[in-house]
């Protein structure tokens, strides 16, 4: 009796263990800055989607915010919203229910994308040579 009901919850724990492996490495490979939802950004380019067939977008001329929406007293309509725009004005919409870590996770989202789509100009200092006498 046990064991009918303690093997299907096995089956379910190691296909959750093997699919966040899969899924850990494929975003080492494409080297993953942060996720959020199904939102990967890297270096250059925001990923859409998982698998193959992910849709991939240069960073440059995105913009994102994360915004809040409902309230705390109804936590079903509680949501975290990321939406990304790009330079045309089209939007690229994702929600989450709320939760501390859902909120942290959009935020440092946030936070990466825009410095990512907005690289910094470096000001290169002039070397001052200087000779022993």
């Amino acid at each position: 009796m046990v064991a009918t009901l303690f093997v299907p919850f096995a089956l379910l724990g190691i296909a959750a263990v093997v699919f966040d492996l899969s899924q850990s490495r494929r975003n080492r490979r494409d080297g993953v800055l942060a996720t959020w939802s199904d939102l990967r950004i890297t270096q250059s380019l925001l990923i859409v989607g998982h698998g193959r067939n992910a849709a991939r977008m240069p960073l440059a001329g995105l913009a994102t915010t994360v915004t809040e929406t409902g309230s705390s007293a109804d936590p079903t309509s509680h949501l975290v919203r990321v939406v990304i725009k790009d330079i045309a004005g089209e939007s690229l919409c994702r929600e989450q229910p709320y939760s501390y870590g859902s909120v942290g996770a959009a935020r440092t989202f946030e936070i990466l994308l825009n410095r990512a789509a907005r690289p910094t100009q470096v000001a290169i200092q002039p070397v001052a040579l200087r000779t022993a006498a």
